[in-house]
């Protein structure tokens, strides 16, 4: 026991003549050192942040999986083609252009992992379409339609299950 001790000893000793701390995280006064705080909101930032990253790194196999399911879905699911690959690159050219001049926005995500963990490109462009039936556009024309094309007949046993 003396002798581990004196190790011990022996080792500060030699750790103080090098400048080695003897208590890592620890000042030599032996006050704590504070580490930062970060908030949930700084928290949540960079998870959006790390998320709608677009990895630009490919492996050139593609992974063995055990899933039956994921060996099931097309090479498409599990490889990106050198299209995808380009399209990627440009996406995110413009995600970081994006970033630059619009600091307080929200991150784009456009892309992310699909069913096997492969990265692809996510449209974000959502094109509006317009319904040939422009009485369904308001609330009151729905209301019209409703009452003048569906006939409402109660059931006669309300409480059982409908069997066709």
């Amino acid at each position: 026991m003396n002798d581990i001790a004196t190790n011990l000893q022996d080792v500060a000793e030699r750790n103080l003549v090098f400048g080695i701390p003897q208590s890592p995280g620890y000042p030599e006064d032996g006050r704590e050192i504070e580490k930062p705080v970060r908030t949930v909101d700084e928290i949540l930032r960079q998870v959006q942040r790390e998320l709608c990253l677009i990895e630009l790194c490919w492996p050139d196999v593609p992974p063995i999986t055990e899933d039956l399911y994921a060996r099931s879905l097309p090479d498409s699911y599990r490889c990106v083609s050198d299209k995808e690959r380009l399209l990627l690159w440009y996406a995110e050219n413009f995600r970081r252009q994006v970033q630059v001049r619009h600091k307080n926005r929200r991150p784009l995500m456009l892309a992310c992992a699909n069913e096997c963990g492969v990265q692809k490109f996510v449209s974000t462009s959502i094109r509006r379409s317009t319904l040939p039936y422009p009485e369904l556009y308001t609330w009151r024309g729905c209301v019209k339609f409703v009452n003048d094309y569906i006939e409402y007949q109660p059931l006669d046993e309300h409480f059982l299950m409908v069997s066709k």
